[in-house]
C-alpha cells in the first residue's frame, strides 16, 4: 500500500559523488585545506550524510487518494517550546553539536558564536523545509516543528563552546613555541650586547 523509500537510494549516489569531487577540488587546489582540515571535513561529511539519514529516512510515499489535508495541521508545530520537555528536543541539540564543533575546524574564518548559530539555524531550517516539502509532496509523516530549529541552533552553539574551551585548554597546555622562540631571541641579542 505503501512505498517506502530507504535512505540508500539518495544518500549511496550523493556520497559516491562527494567521493569523487572532493579528491579533485583537492589536488587540484580550488580547495586549500590543511591536513586537519581535511580530517574535520571528512568527519564532517559522514556526519552531515548521518543528519539526512535520520532526519529523512525512510521516506513513506503516501498514494495521493490516502492522504487528508487535515492530517497536514497535525504534522506542523509552529509554537515554540511546546515539546521542550520531549526527549526528541534533547536529541535535536544533540544531532547538532558535532556542526557547531567541526564547523570552525574546517574554516577557521567562521570561528565565532555568531556565524555558528546563523550556519545552525539556516541547516536546521533546511532540514525542517525538506520535511516539509516531503510531507506536502509524498505525505511522509515526518513533523516540521519550530522547537527542532530552536534545539538544533542551540546545540551549535554547544558545539561551539565546546570547541571554544578545547582551543583555549589547548592553548594553555600547548606552550606557545613562536613566542618563545622570539622571547630567546630577544634575550640573546641583550646578552651580545657589549657592556660598559
Amino acid at each position: 500500500m505503501f512505498q517506502t523509500v530507504s535512505s540508500a537510494t539518495v544518500i549511496l549516489p550523493l556520497l559516491l559523488l562527494v567521493a569523487i569531487l572532493l579528491p579533485l577540488l583537492l589536488v587540484t587546489r580550488l580547495i586549500r585545506l590543511n591536513t586537519s582540515q581535511i580530517v574535520a571535513l571528512l568527519a564532517f561529511i559522514v556526519y552531515g550524510f548521518a543528519v539526512l539519514d535520520v532526519t529523512l529516512f525512510p521516506m513513506r510515499v503516501v498514494p495521493e487518494a490516502l492522504r487528508r489535508d487535515s492530517l497536514i495541521p497535525s504534522s506542523i508545530n509552529l509554537t515554540p517550546f511546546a515539546n521542550i520537555g520531549e526527549a526528541s528536543f534533547v536529541l535535536n541539540i544533540i544531532m547538532m553539536i558535532p556542526l557547531g564543533f567541526l564547523l570552525p575546524c574546517i574554516a577557521p574564518k567562521l570561528a565565532s558564536l555568531r556565524n555558528v548559530s546563523i550556519a545552525g539555524f539556516l541547516a536546521s531550517a533546511s532540514i525542517e523545509g525538506m520535511q516539509l516539502f516531503t510531507l506536502l509532496t509524498f505525505g511522509n509523516r515526518r513533523i516540521v516543528d519550530v522547537d527542532d530549529l530552536i534545539a538544533n541552533t542551540g546545540g551549535a552553539m554547544i558545539g561551539f563552546a565546546i570547541w571554544f574551551a578545547l582551543v583555549g585548554l589547548a592553548a594553555s597546555v600547548v606552550p606557545d613555541t613562536e613566542h618563545e622562540q622570539e622571547h630567546e631571541q630577544e634575550q640573546r641579542r641583550h646578552a651580545s650586547r657589549p657592556t660598559w
